[in-house]
Parts: C-alpha cells; structure tokens; sequence
C-alpha cells in the first residue's frame, strides 16, 4: 500500500469520526437554504 493511499485511508477515518453518526447530509434534499 502506497504512503498516499494510507495517508487517504487515515484522513477519510478521521472525517467519518468527526462528523460522527448524526444522520446530516451535506446537501439535504431541497437545498435546505445553504448557499
């Protein structure tokens, strides 16, 4: 495995524990008024 495919691998664990399990989406459908 590559240094940038674990270094990926790392950062994507680290978001998904920082966003948590909240059930948010980026994007709700509607837009739900962010610009």
């Amino acid at each position: 495995m590559s240094k940038i495919s674990r270094f990926t691998g790392e950062v994507v664990t680290l978001a998904k524990n920082a966003v948590g399990g909240r059930g948010e989406y980026a994007a709700p459908q509607g837009g739900g008024g962010f610009a």
